[in-house]
């Protein structure tokens, strides 16, 4: 909660819980929390608003690694609540939300955005409260391969690939082709990524 809530694209509710439990707990550890949560903070920004009216903001760089393990537990318990059975295979995670500084790896985030919103049209969000949190779940690809979108305040967004035991997709060449440098370009209807854009002179 620490990290997601009162994030810019979080709701409102986000924000309440920011200004609320997030930093009630923040106060009582006297910001060890937050030293916890972020490896790089910069100071602490006041934003006034108006007349005696103001909010602080925290810029700083998350401990993706203990994200990326809370999310991975959500996932492993969303797969169990939904499917009736613990998932044996490799899972992998990825915050959407987090902007990237390698170029690449921004590139990969929104290709994935934009792949799972073609997967994932027309699929039911789940959820009692949407507005804190939803899920969704895509249909397995011809190598039994499906992905989970969560969804965070309505605006924070985590995917989950699932890749069960026994599946055995072919070699991903143009994932070696990016690891390599080598420029590459992957389309997804109309739109087009470039990874390893060539340096123009």
């Amino acid at each position: 909660m620490v990290s997601l809530a009162g994030i810019i694209g979080s709701n409102s509710i986000g924000y309440m819980h920011r200004l609320g439990k997030v930093d009630r707990a923040i106060l009582a550890s006297a910001n060890h929390l937050l030293d916890q949560v972020l490896l790089e903070k910069e100071e602490i920004h006041r934003v006034d608003l108006a007349d005696n009216q103001f909010i602080n903001l925290i810029w700083g760089t998350p401990d993706i690694d203990r994200l990326n393990r809370c999310f991975e537990h959500i996932a492993y318990g969303l797969h169990r609540h939904h499917f009736k059975q613990n998932f044996c295979g490799s899972l992998r995670v990825l915050a959407g939300y987090l902007r990237e500084k390698d170029h690449n790896k921004q590139k990969f985030v929104e290709w994935v955005r934009d792949r799972a919103e073609l997967d994932l049209a027309g699929k039911a969000k789940l959820g009692s409260n949407p507005a804190v949190f939803y899920y969704q779940v895509s249909d397995p690809d011809q190598f039994g391969i499906y992905m989970m979108r969560l969804c965070f305040y309505e605006g924070l967004t985590v995917y989950a690939a699932f890749s069960p035991e026994g599946s055995n997709p072919p070699p991903n060449f143009i994932a070696l082709l990016i690891e390599r440098g080598i420029p590459t370009v992957v389309t997804l209807g109309e739109k087009r990524y470039e990874f390893n854009p060539e340096r123009k002179i």
